[in-house]
């Protein structure tokens, strides 16, 4: 779901982005069409747009203005398409860059004028300082500016733009475990970690963790 800036609701189901009606309680017209949308943002350079994270279909563009809904998808012949048609989160930098995670594709910079990927960032076997797995669901940039990369089977990596380099925290630098998924902050700069083994809290200065289970309370160990 999604309160957009005019404070219009929006609400996601298998194929559809939907307006909601708080007053009414209802769910008005369908409007954006893809297939499994997973993660809707506005877009913050032009409030009339909104990208969509869709599983199978790519990444989404609906304009409320026209009620038009533009697919961009992974095109194998075209290197500047997208990396991977499934998507779970999408990140929009201050300067308007679509970042996306990739299921198998790696690391996207998209860039929304041109409509085309301009950056892609993938593991390089054999170097340390590439993005630790292609299979990437998550993008966050903390309170102190600092970005990280949630991966499934590379851990966490925090991610430096100015340089395209990332440094890898995983089960081979003590870690709690190699696939990750969403990221939060609390107010004291923690991270807060989605995974298979259960919620993971990072201390980003002493690179300490805790991870929390059901022998703490929890539900379940695992968090997506």
């Amino acid at each position: 779901p999604l309160e957009d800036s005019q404070g219009d609701f929006w609400v996601l189901s298998d194929r559809h982005v939907s307006q909601f009606d708080r007053k009414r309680g209802v769910v008005m017209a369908a409007h954006a069409t893809v297939n499994y949308p997973i993660t809707v943002i506005e877009d913050h350079t032009n409030p009339q747009l909104f990208w969509i994270a869709s599983w199978g279909d790519g990444l989404g563009r609906f304009d409320k203005s026209t009620k038009r809904t533009t697919v961009f998808a992974h095109d194998p012949a075209d290197s500047q398409s997208i990396a991977g048609n499934s998507l779970v989160h999408l990140y929009q930098a201050p300067d308007g860059m679509i970042w996306i995670p990739t299921m198998g594709g790696g690391l996207d910079r998209f860039d929304p004028r041109s409509e085309q990927v301009v950056e892609n960032f993938r593991n390089r076997p054999g170097d340390e300082t590439s993005l630790s797995s292609n299979t990437t669901s998550h993008v966050f940039v903390d309170s102190q500016g600092r970005w990280w990369v949630s991966t499934y089977g590379g851990g966490l990596n925090q991610f430096f733009p100015e340089t395209g380099t990332f440094r890898h925290h995983n089960t081979a630098t003590g870690f709690p475990t190699d696939s990750v998924t969403n990221i939060l902050e609390d107010d004291q700069g923690r991270l807060w970690i989605g995974s298979k083994v259960g919620y993971i809290r990072f201390n980003p200065q002493t690179q300490q963790t805790r991870v929390y289970t059901v022998n703490d309370g929890l539900a379940g160990n695992e968090f997506q």
